[in-house]
């Protein structure tokens, strides 16, 4: 039976599954907008269809796990789709209907398609129950999407991942944008989950001695730790080279080798400063892994879309329904309800989705625990150039500013909007002339119109707000007469809240406040 996908494979897509053809450990290093997940689609497709699997399984970050369930009904064949059931692990929907559907996929016997946020593996029980049957039941093809999830060999979603479930599966990939953003040594889990024999090592021991440059540091005053060799050697001892020493005119690294020589135990760790051996390191993963830059890929559309789920926190969640049944009963209560009635109490509601509220006593703001800042820096982590941050609110420019900078350092970020009249125009030269400047941080009502920031190939609206001018605006900052780069537009959404209805009329170009009307409120609140 020949595969045929609803969407025709762009270029480089098409590149990565000639090279994916016959592989069972592949890793696609595909950047951002490069199209990884329709290859992944259109890999599983053809596999099933030849009869070499029955089910795929697409582990991924509780933001992104989501919206494979959308590319799947896009690009997978109408064939694939007839024959197949897709099932959506949530760990809060314990409803009769939402088991009865899990059963039901269970028992079915034709294709399967289980799409599981990998946070799910570190803390339910259930999910790593339901993931362990599910790869055994059958041939399942695994898929770990942003990969570097996985790349700490101590975390308990890793352990089990490596330990009881890659080794069941019949066919791997791995999906990333940069498969070591942190170090070499990042690759070590994702390619054992992928063949151990890539690399060649069987424990993480020996891969971090090979390819790590190590330093023994021993933070004790230099007094304690040369009166430490004293009292073993003397005040005074011969010093091959250097004839009678005194252990307390030594240098410092001196003093740790004799005391090393002699099994003096002193307190000290190791610290990498350097990495050796890395072409080794690219000659073994080449054969298995294709890389694919955005500037390779000179046919993508000069506009892609994409979200990113953002799940709510237990804090979160209670606020958020508090307000939705107060504010329900208040307008049920009130004899005229107007657009601007129900818009101002979506703002209050969606304040709380982005972490924070304002107190009925003193009017300042509160900040409520959210997943939303930490989803956003794994957004960032896989991607490399330059990026855009719209937020609605300014309590969100001041956090996210001081995020940024501790996880990339002082001079990463500029903001403009309504706190920094004085110096916006300079931290807006800094974005676009200095290379160390990587974030630009706005609001769109302050810099929605007029500015040109083309260096970014990446926005990402963390919030938005419900004019349909700002979004519009707001979009065309990246874009210029003379860009080469496409742009992907990311929005950050809490699915099932009020941020939905939000984006519906902003991708759809309504205006929110000409289509709601009093008597249909219920359906933008709820």
């Amino acid at each position: 039976m020949q595969y045929q996908s609803q969407r025709q494979p762009r270029a480089k897509q098409a590149e990565a599954l000639s090279r994916l053809a016959g592989q069972q450990a592949f890793a696609l290093q595909m950047e951002m907008r490069t199209g990884k997940t329709k290859v992944v689609i259109d890999d599983f497709g053809r596999l099933e269809a030849a009869g070499q699997v029955d089910d795929l399984v697409v582990i991924a970050p509780a933001g992104a796990y989501r919206p494979w369930a959308k590319e799947i009904v896009a690009d997978a064949s109408a064939d694939l789709q007839a024959r197949c059931q897709v099932h959506i692990w949530a760990a809060r929907d314990k409803s009769k209907a939402k088991l009865e559907k899990l059963k039901k996929f269970s028992g079915f016997s034709g294709p399967r398609i289980l799409l599981m946020n990998v946070e799910a593996l570190s803390t339910v029980k259930a999910a790593r129950e339901l993931l362990l049957k599910y790869v055994t039941q059958r041939r399942c093809m695994g898929v770990i999407d942003e990969s570097t999830t996985i790349r700490n060999p101590d975390s308990k979603r890793t352990k089990f991942i490596l330990k009881e479930i890659a080794p069941k599966l019949t066919h791997k990939r791995i999906l990333t944008g940069l498969i070591a953003p942190k170090s070499p040594l990042d690759l070590y889990c994702q390619f054992e989950f992928l063949d151990k024999r890539i690399l060649g090592h069987e424990t993480f021991t020996t891969f971090k001695a090979r390819y790590a440059i190590e330093e023994k540091v021993c933070l004790l005053p230099q007094g304690v730790l040369a009166g430490r060799l004293e009292r073993v050697v003397g005040k005074h001892f011969k010093l091959d080279g250097m004839g009678i020493v005194s252990p307390r005119d030594l240098p410092r690294n001196i003093v740790m080798r004799e005391l090393d020589k002699r099994n003096v135990w002193y307190q000290s760790f190791k610290k990498i400063v350097g990495f050796k051996n890395e072409g080794e390191l690219y000659e073994k993963t080449a054969p298995y892994s294709y890389r694919c830059k955005l500037e390779d890929c000179y046919d993508l559309p000069p506009k892609i879309y994409m979200r990113r789920d953002v799940e709510l926190t237990d804090e979160q969640r209670r606020v958020y329904a508090h307000l939705l049944d107060f504010y329900t009963a208040e307008l049920t209560n009130t004899e005229h309800v107007t657009a601007s009635n129900v818009i101002s109490r979506m703002i209050r509601l969606h304040q709380v989705l982005c972490g924070h509220t304002k107190s009925d006593e003193t009017g300042e703001e509160k900040d409520i625990a959210s997943n939303r800042p930490s989803s956003l820096m794994e957004l960032l982590e896989d991607h490399t150039g330059k990026a855009i941050i719209w937020c609605s609110y300014d309590h969100d420019v001041r956090k996210l500013a001081k995020i940024l900078e501790q996880a990339y350092g002082a001079g990463c970020v500029a903001r403009f909007w309504g706190g920094n009249l004085s110096t916006r125009e300079d931290e807006e030269k800094r974005f676009l002339n200095d290379p160390a400047c990587m974030y630009m941080l706005a609001t769109p009502a302050a810099g929605g119109r007029g500015r040109t920031w083309v260096v970014a190939d990446l926005v990402v609206y963390y919030s938005n707000t419900h004019d349909l001018e700002h979004r519009i605006q707001s979009e065309m900052r990246a874009q210029g007469v003379d860009k080469v780069n496409s742009v992907a537009y990311v929005d950050l959404i809490t699915p099932d809240t009020v941020e939905e209805k939000i984006l519906h009329c902003l991708r759809n170009k309504l205006s929110m406040a000409s289509v709601i009307s009093g008597d249909d409120f219920r359906q933008w609140l709820i």
